[in-house]
């Protein structure tokens, strides 16, 4: 039930950016927008309509996050997901 909601509220957060926008600022308590801006492009996409990350979202993100931290080049999406959980 809560992934329900959790992908409901991704899906209106992508249809509806100035809402999303102000929402982060609100959480962040910054009333910074570019940084606002930035995490919700991050986050439109990285995430597929279904809701389940992707490698391909996932190698999105750290290619950005490389632009500002040039350490994070050096690592690869496998080495950041930890599958030992799983049965």
């Amino acid at each position: 039930m809560e992934q329900t909601f959790t992908l409901t509220g991704e899906r209106v957060c992508i249809s509806s950016n100035e809402a999303a926008i102000r929402e982060t600022m609100r959480r962040l308590r910054t009333g910074d927008r570019a940084i606002a801006e930035f995490d919700y492009n991050q986050r439109v996409r990285a995430l597929p309509d279904d809701g389940k990350p992707s490698l391909k979202g996932m190698q999105l993100a750290l290619d950005d996050i490389a632009k500002d931290n040039p350490k994070a080049r050096s690592l690869t999406v496998q080495q950041l997901i930890d599958l030992s959980f799983l049965p």
